[in-house]
């Protein structure tokens, strides 16, 4: 009882320690931002030492938490749930994945080995920690380095509910874009393999079936957006919530309790509006006086471009429909094309603005959309 209540006046006096990984993240954008325009070793340095600290709180935070959220239990009785590893055959993980309500079987088989070599539930977590950090890292190496730090930043503020979460989803995001990029860069094998292995751990990867053409069909109209801002605002003035039932329906049948809890679910336009006007101004500002900036200097600004537009489209076609804003988080990495496209302008005064709003983004993103984690705990207290 006295261990007990120990650990309630720790959570209730530390619970703040949750919100260190953006604290910090948010400092190194703002360090990122003056770097732009006072490039020299020390801000650099700076900004290292910022996303280290960032991502080591990240790390220790969602490696060793608690039950601080309903999806804990689910993945610990699927954990418990999967089939002894020494007499595993696909009847088994068949089972397993009925048993689970549908779930990939890389959880399945994964959940599987590490009970086989005697670790509990709490390693499952640290192993998808590790994943998440690593694969983060994987996308954004291969960018320059003026932008690289920039975008560590952002990617933690954006997936922020995910790293903690939904670590599948995150998981499944992290494999897809990265086999994108690996498209995109002309490496096929490794793209179509890191395609594979999203798959195995969350249906969100199936994206990339419609990404990369749809990606590659739009290239030449791309940098239109006096065409492509206008065609996805009319897009949002059209219900598509009989279509999206009936795809949801047909190839994700997994998802129809979703349905049937937001039975009568009427979305508010605005969740859509405003975003376009926020993404729209700050193309708008951007291009102010220096319009070649339209024009992407590199594969991964137009990639992040489209996926921002496909963000946009996602919430036009999806804000009526509750189960569609996995789609739009996905396509949430497009907000990387604003910190390549305004690295390449020539007023700081955009970058400030810009850059100003996309943190108030966020900490809307981070206030109003995460869980309650008021009660933040350490697995170790809970045990």
């Amino acid at each position: 009882m006295i261990e007990c209540n120990l650990a309630n006046k720790f959570n209730n006096e530390w619970f703040t320690v949750y919100y260190l990984p953006v604290f910090f993240a948010y400092l190194s954008v703002i360090t990122c931002v003056f770097t732009f325009k006072f490039e020299n070793v020390n801000s650099k340095k700076i900004s290292f030492l910022l996303i280290f600290i960032s991502y080591f709180f990240l790390f220790l935070l969602v490696a060793f938490k608690g039950p601080i959220e309903p999806d804990y239990y689910s993945y610990r009785d699927i954990f418990y749930l999967a089939p002894d590893f020494n007499s595993i055959n696909l009847e088994s993980i068949k089972k397993s994945i009925e048993a689970s309500f549908g779930i990939e079987p890389g959880i399945i088989l994964l959940s599987s080995f590490l009970h086989y070599l005697g670790f509990d539930y709490q390693v499952l977590i640290i192993f998808f920690s590790i994943l998440n950090v690593f694969l983060t890292l994987c996308i954004c190496k291969r960018f320059p380095q003026c932008v690289r730090y920039t975008c560590l930043a952002f990617i933690l503020c954006i997936f922020f509910q995910s790293y903690f979460v939904q670590i599948r989803f995150a998981t499944g995001v992290f494999f897809t874009i990265l086999a994108c990029l690996h498209f995109i860069e002309g490496k096929l094998k490794r793209s179509f393999s890191l395609f594979f292995l999203g798959l195995l751990f969350h249906n969100v990867a199936s994206l990339y079936i419609f990404i990369i053409p749809a990606f590659f069909a739009s290239r030449k109209v791309i940098d239109r957006y006096y065409l492509i801002l206008p065609l996805i605002f009319f897009i949002g003035m059209i219900n598509f919530t009989v279509f999206l039932e009936f795809f949801i329906e047909s190839f994700f049948s997994r998802y129809l309790i979703y349905l049937s809890l937001s039975e009568g679910f009427s979305g508010n336009p605005i969740l859509f509006y405003w975003r376009w006007i926020l993404y729209s101004f700050l193309m708008l500002l951007l291009y102010f006086r220096e319009n070649e900036l339209s024009k992407s200097d590199s594969i991964y600004e137009s990639f992040f471009k489209f996926c921002l537009y496909m963000n946009l489209v996602s919430w036009a076609v999806g804000y009526n429909f509750a189960i569609f804003y996995r789609v739009s988080w996905f396509f949430d990495i497009g907000l990387l094309y604003f910190v390549f496209a305004y690295k390449r302008s020539s007023f700081f005064y955009k970058k400030i603005v810009c850059f100003s709003l996309l943190l108030f983004l966020f900490g809307y993103r981070l206030f109003s959309y995460m869980a309650d984690f008021d009660t933040f705990y350490f697995d170790w207290y809970y045990n």
